[in-house]
């Protein structure tokens, strides 16, 4: 059987919160918006696997990675640690959810969050069986990095990332787009995050915020990644990844100024951007 790329990941430290009950919610609401995004590169839907844990079956570990990126994008400022592994299946039946399947692709999942549960950070780790270990040792290496950039991120930064990716979302061939035939309820959900998943906690006003919906802004324009490897093959950059003129409706969106928004991608916003292309392009070479 071909390999297979699963996904298992899980809340931190979910149990120790007074509020489990809501975050368990959100994070059902959240799997449901982005399996109806993802669908034509789901080989199974990321489903609940226990109250913390949820599990998925993907066409290819790049993608698996930008799923569990969006994921903890929008849970913030909730935790998440995820293991992507790559393997066979021990059987495929095509009335089977993800929780009913079984195999060395699962398993490698599974050794991958064991690797990184001590952790109570933010982390991704990448498993796959292979001669080729330099290839996932660099990957889990630039994993890491990633995952450091992200750590230093303030509440700014974070949500305009969260902004930049609705309207210019990374996907291989240009197929995700979070903005496109979502409903009211949806658009109404996502701005509710954009407006106060993100508050300082030093309690500042935070009226101004979001004086935009979402969905007033310009269509989305997806930013397909193996489009873009095709005819920028050098000079390759952080803003490179960044759509021109995207911060007028970042601004716009949060209620703030374009220069204000623009100071936040030499921050980090734009390299965060750089290193997720290069994890997808790099994951996805492994399984070649």
């Amino acid at each position: 059987m071909n390999q297979q790329t699963a996904l298992i990941a899980d809340i931190i430290q979910s149990r120790k919160s007074e509020e489990r009950y809501d975050i368990q919610k959100k994070m059902i609401l959240i799997i449901d918006f982005l399996n109806k995004i993802y669908k034509d590169r789901l080989v199974k839907k990321v489903e609940i696997s226990s109250g913390d844990s949820f599990q998925g079956l993907f066409d290819s570990p790049g993608t698996a990675f930008l799923y569990i990126r969006m994921m903890q994008m929008l849970l913030y400022p909730i935790k998440i640690r995820a293991g992507i592994g790559v393997g066979t299946l021990d059987y495929m039946d095509k009335d089977f959810g993800t929780n009913l399947l079984d195999g060395e692709a699962y398993h490698n999942a599974k050794m991958a969050i064991d690797i990184i549960s001590v952790t109570r950070k933010e982390a991704v780790y990448f498993n796959i069986k292979n001669s080729n270990h330099i290839f996932s040792n660099s990957v889990n290496t630039m994993l890491d990095m990633y995952y450091k950039l992200r750590q230093i991120f303030g509440v700014n930064s974070l949500r305009i990332s969260l902004v930049n990716e609705l309207l210019n979302p990374m996907s291989v061939n240009g197929e995700i787009n979070y903005l496109d035939q979502t409903s009211d309820k949806e658009i109404e959900f996502l701005n509710d995050i954009i407006k106060n998943s993100f508050i300082r906690r030093t309690g500042n006003n935070t009226d101004r915020m979001n004086t935009l919906s979402i969905s007033q802004v310009k269509k989305a324009e997806p930013f397909t990644l193996d489009k873009y490897h095709i005819n920028n093959r050098k000079n390759i950059c952080g803003t490179s990844f960044v759509l021109r003129g995207i911060q007028d409706d970042v601004a716009n969106v949060i209620g703030t100024t374009r220069q204000n928004v623009q100071k936040y991608y030499s921050r980090g916003v734009s390299d965060e951007r750089a290193y997720t292309a290069s994890l997808v392009d790099l994951m996805n070479e492994v399984i070649k």
